[in-house]
């Protein structure tokens, strides 16, 4: 008599649970970096190699299509409406049935614009469209590549989908008997739809809401900034694909807890190289950007890990005021490698009220004789950023 009403309690905290489910907020739209939910290598199994990686945001494909857009009639489209930022990056391994993996996230800025650029998705006339074995996200499209003579054992598919507002699309290539179906690329872009799913907004944005901080990304340089204030080539400034910008939660120090302690709550760093093609390099021309923004509880805590910063470990260096309160560094090394290299390198780090920024630039490599009027310009132009990241600090969340 008493197992029916076993199963009835049950069945109520069953009830209970899918609603709650159903009640909790869904994400409405991806807020994370494309590199957080694209294929890493560690997506794949061990015998696998990452190949290449490549950042691309709208600032770099806008300038892209500009510089050839008119002349050449195969010059590149401007980027799609809507359209934030690429994270490609693909994979291969020496033997097996399936050889190479392509995989690339496109975040735009609403799900309509990226519904509007999955559908006009054509990749060529060498492949056919085909109907995937499931959808993946909210809608999916898939592709095989036509098989041709001079490689008749080989097969290749591609499958894009929406997720909100991110577009996966993932390719692979193998042979004909280890990719008769979707089965692969399926696998792949459910991988990453995971991460879309699981990730849509950063426990660090979730983690500066809950500290009434804003988004410490708006409050970095940005391409179009770095444009204005770099006279030399500024407007190269492209992020590192081998080091690509993200958070740094307390987390990821060896001392958490002590950070806690201090009050710190998130920071942002990114890594920025300018593209130069070899007869634009000369002495004074700044090649390497690092900054970074790091949020605090209290101006008096975020000022006690100021005093604590090394900066470059040597060569203080006197500068005028920036923020609140600065320090900074300006030295010369000899970089390590198959051929030692001698660059000049300029770090300050800079309170504004409960925010730490810093900024780092270096040179080209130097010859001897190069070094006084390289480093003297590269000061220069690390105090402009400087002072023109201290502003936007001077802003944050007004």
């Amino acid at each position: 008599m008493k197992r029916p009403i076993v199963w009835s309690i049950l069945g109520l905290v069953a009830a209970v649970v899918a609603a709650l489910a159903l009640a909790r907020p869904q994400p409405t739209s991806l807020t994370g970096d494309p590199w957080d939910y694209n294929l890493s290598i560690k997506d794949l199994p061990e015998d696998w190699k990452a190949n290449s990686a490549r950042i691309q945001t709208a600032y770099e494909l806008a300038l892209l299509s500009a510089d050839t857009g008119g002349e050449n009639a195969n010059a590149p489209l401007p980027p799609p409406t809507g359209l934030l930022g690429t994270h490609y990056t693909d994979f291969n391994k020496d033997t097996g049935d399936i050889f190479y993996i392509s995989s690339q996230v496109i975040l735009y800025d609403t799900p309509q614009a990226a519904h509007s650029a999955l559908t006009a998705e054509a990749p060529g006339a060498e492949w056919e469209k085909f109907t995937p074995g499931e959808v993946i996200g909210e809608e999916t499209t898939l592709w095989h590549l036509i098989v041709i003579p001079q490689a008749p054992n080989q097969a290749s598919y591609r499958l894009d989908f929406r997720y909100l507002n991110g577009i996966g699309s993932i390719g692979a290539t193998g042979t004909t008997d280890g990719m008769n179906d979707d089965k692969v690329v399926l696998e792949y872009a459910a991988k990453i739809l995971d991460k879309m799913q699981k990730s849509a907004r950063p426990e660090a944005l979730k983690t500066l809401n809950d500290a009434s901080r804003p988004d410490l990304r708006t409050l970095m340089l940005n391409q179009n900034q770095l444009a204005e204030l770099d006279p030399k080539l500024g407007e190269r400034w492209v992020f590192d694909d081998r080091q690509p910008p993200a958070w740094t939660p307390n987390s990821s120090f060896t001392d958490p807890d002590g950070l806690a302690g201090f009050g710190r709550i998130m920071g942002y760093q990114a890594l920025m190289i300018k593209l130069l093609n070899p007869e634009e390099v000369e002495p004074t021309l700044t090649a390497g950007f690092f900054q970074q923004v790091t949020a605090y509880e209290e101006a008096d805590k975020a000022q006690q890990i100021l005093d604590h910063m090394a900066g470059l470990g040597g060569g203080l260096w006197e500068t005028p005021g920036i923020g609140d309160s600065a320090r900074a560094w300006s030295d010369v090394f000899n970089s390590e490698g198959d051929q030692s290299q001698i660059i000049a390198v300029t770090e300050i780090d800079f309170r504004v009220g409960t925010y730490i920024g810093s900024v780092r630039v270096q040179t080209v490599p130097l010859l001897a004789v190069q070094i006084k009027d390289a480093n003297r310009i590269n000061q220069q132009l690390a105090q402009k950023l400087a002072e023109a990241l201290a502003d936007k600090l001077k802003t944050a969340g007004k």
